[in-house]
């Protein structure tokens, strides 16, 4: 498979203080790869930084991102982060309708008709398996929708702009066991046409879901590789102590 992003050597501070520490990392087009590693080692850092949301105080330093064989530093900020879309932990509803959220992306997309921006927003919220669940009422209001509902309606939003790359903030950190395992089996079917990074700090579901699985501690990649791999024989020993604790 080949490489969508590379990021090589990328540091990010605040002032002097290092957030990242020199991240090199190959992202592998059309899989899940999974971040995990302590509280606070950077890697929702990792995951702004990638689609160039990143918040002052802090600051990329060094190191360059490669999407798709381009940097990412000569990339419009407004298309990097429809290549490269990134979804938090809460779902993020817009006040109105589900039909209002579904529309908000779409109605830049002056070449399509108003038709054919409905029939997207349609495909795209069955894609998320939420259209049958409203029973294609589009006029509902959006915060009706239950916690696990409405992170796959932010999914679905995602969707309508057909991004190649999508970021996941512990999407499931709210989410009861059902609701979670709907996220999954959701995010197993997009990587067949995205690829698909998730911060998690649920190593049961990184085991599950990941096809590589990377371990950050302390702003840096400590071990890195395929999933199976990194759960039964890892290299590292900071890696051995976080996975035989549980995280």
């Amino acid at each position: 498979m080949s490489i969508i992003l590379d990021i090589k050597n990328i540091e990010v501070s605040i002032g002097e203080q290092p957030i990242l520490q020199q991240i090199t990392l190959p992202i592998t087009e059309h899989a899940i790869t999974a971040v995990i590693g302590p509280s606070g080692c950077g890697k929702s850092t990792l995951l702004a930084t990638l689609n160039g949301s990143l918040q002052a105080p802090k600051k990329v330093t060094n190191g360059q991102i490669i999407y798709d064989g381009l940097s990412v530093d000569s990339m419009d900020s407004q298309m990097l982060r429809r290549q490269i879309g990134l979804i938090g932990q809460q779902p993020t509803v817009f006040p109105g309708t589900i039909e209002d959220n579904m529309l908000f992306a779409l109605n830049y997309y002056k070449e399509l008709s108003s038709a054919d921006r409905k029939a997207k927003a349609i495909q795209c919220l069955e894609q998320a398996g939420l259209y049958s669940e409203i029973n294609g009422d589009m006029k509902r209001l959006a915060s009706s929708l239950s916690g696990g509902q409405q992170q796959r309606l932010c999914i679905a939003r995602s969707l309508t702009v057909d991004p190649r790359v999508m970021l996941f903030d512990e999407p499931c950190s709210a989410l009861d066991i059902k609701n979670s395992l709907h996220i999954e089996a959701l995010l197993r079917e997009l990587k067949v046409k995205q690829t698909i990074v998730i911060v998690t700090h649920n190593l049961q579901q990184a085991k599950r879901i990941a096809d590589y699985t990377v371990f950050m501690n302390d702003g840096r990649v400590v071990e890195w590789g395929a999933t199976e791999q990194i759960f039964s024989d890892p290299q590292q020993e900071l890696t051995r102590d976080y996975l035989a604790f549980g995280g």
